[in-house]
């Protein structure tokens, strides 16, 4: 019994670091622009160099900056339990957000899809910095919410097929569920943390 308990565990686990808040954007990204104008048309140089940089502004600085910040004993777990401990992480992934924006305008036009999938994501970082000053949400159930939104949007938008919208809305229920069984948060902390990264991210896609 204890070991299926710990195998559990291992998958809850698993699950929580596959969709981390800085693992999610990088997978929008890779789902929903490669074969959208004008990534495209791109040459192969130019997509290699553009998906280098998303990764390392959006994902290695960030979880490099929050190693810092645990080996100089300014958080006490990486995992950023703490919700007042969040507050400079987020302020450094917002800014990381805002170079992402301005390195994507010399690779897109600013109605591309991923301008707007990080014009997205910098109003839920945003959300999450304004939340975490007196309570705790999850970050998690944010940016799955989000990604959810922006892959619905891109579907209607050019007419692809439903799979995808459906395999993100399973990941999010089984990420939800995940966190729960972790103690990570409560129902509310997940629930309302989904529904307000979908409508943001939906807001953004509809302005």
């Amino acid at each position: 019994m204890r070991i299926k308990e710990k195998n559990y565990k291992n998958i809850y686990w698993f699950l929580s670091t596959i969709f981390h808040p800085v693992f999610v954007p990088v997978l929008l990204v890779l789902t929903c622009v490669p074969h959208t104008d004008p990534f495209h048309n791109l040459l192969i140089e130019k997509k290699i160099l553009f998906f280098f940089l998303f990764f390392f502004l959006n994902t290695f600085l960030p979880c490099f900056f929050v190693f810092i910040l645990y080996k100089k004993n300014l958080i006490s777990d990486i995992e950023l339990k703490n919700k007042r401990e969040r507050i400079l992480p987020l302020s450094f992934t917002f800014l990381c957000l805002i170079v992402i924006f301005f390195v994507t305008k010399q690779f897109f036009l600013f109605n591309s899809i991923i301008t707007t999938i990080i014009l997205g994501y910098l109003l839920i970082t945003i959300a999450s910095l304004l939340i975490s000053l007196f309570w705790k949400v999850s970050l998690h159930m944010l940016c799955v919410g989000g990604a959810l939104s922006a892959i619905g949007n891109n579907t209607i938008s050019y007419n692809k097929s439903y799979l995808m919208f459906y395999l993100f809305l399973f990941i999010s229920l089984i990420l939800g569920y995940s966190r729960l069984k972790q103690n990570a948060h409560n129902k509310k902390q997940v629930v309302l943390g989904f529904l307000l990264g979908f409508v943001l991210m939906l807001f953004v896609f509809s302005y």
